[in-house]
């Protein structure tokens, strides 16, 4: 049980990380001025999720790993009830590849989603994280 604990906060670490690179984005006003008219292009908001919404992104790709997450944790969960050292591992594995690859994800998508798009893998490292420690107290 101590493996699979320092094995998600070693992912909990990982995930921060990225959160972290992807947390600054860069916010652009243009204006352009003619004699007569000024124009204005304000960049997109992109509204951070509820607790329970998926944010939908620009990316296709990104929406789509994103959706693998949940049966995931369900799949996790099951194999921390069972107690079974062989199903906890190998979805430990899935899961560090799933966090891995999720840091190349931000660069799929437009500098105002990359902010919310960390958010969201924080909160969802922090779901891992809690269900983790919820199981194993048990």
């Amino acid at each position: 049980m101590k493996k699979v604990l320092l094995s998600c906060f070693m992912v909990a670490f990982v995930a921060s990380g990225i959160s972290s690179c992807s947390g600054t984005t860069e916010t652009k006003t243009e204006k352009t001025v003619s004699e007569t008219t000024v124009t204005t292009t304000e960049p997109t908001v992109v509204t951070p999720p509820k607790a329970d919404d998926v944010p939908v992104f620009s990316s296709a790709e990104v929406n789509k790993n994103l959706a693998l997450f949940q049966p995931l944790k369900e799949q996790y969960l099951k194999a921390l009830e069972s107690r079974d050292p062989a199903q906890i591992s190998d979805f430990m594995k899935k899961y560090t590849a799933w966090a891995t690859a999720s840091a190349s994800w931000a660069s799929k998508l437009k500098p105002e989603e990359q902010q919310a798009f960390g958010d969201y893998l924080t909160r969802l490292n922090q779901e891992w994280q809690e269900a983790t420690l919820k199981v194993a107290g048990h």
